[in-house]
Order: C-alpha cells, then structure tokens, then sequence
C-alpha cells in the first residue's frame, strides 16, 4: 500500500473526481500484479 501511494504522490494532480479514482484503482492493480514478481516473494 505505501508504494501505491508514493506514486500517486509522485504523479500529476487529478482533473477530476473520477480521474482520481481511476487512476488510484488502476495503480493498486499494477502493484498486486507486480507482486508475485518481487524478488521478497
């Protein structure tokens, strides 16, 4: 969770309400992909 959060913090602001929500789903989801992949795993 705290990754996730360091990159929205790293991005641009949002436009709007659901471009925040978007793009916040959309990072989350990258990260748990990204997991299995990790080389703590």
């Amino acid at each position: 969770m705290r990754e996730t959060l360091l990159k929205l913090y790293a991005q641009p602001p949002f436009k709007t309400p659901e471009h925040e929500r978007h793009r916040v789903v959309r990072v989350a989801v990258n990260q748990c992909k990204r997991l299995p992949r990790s080389p703590w795993r």
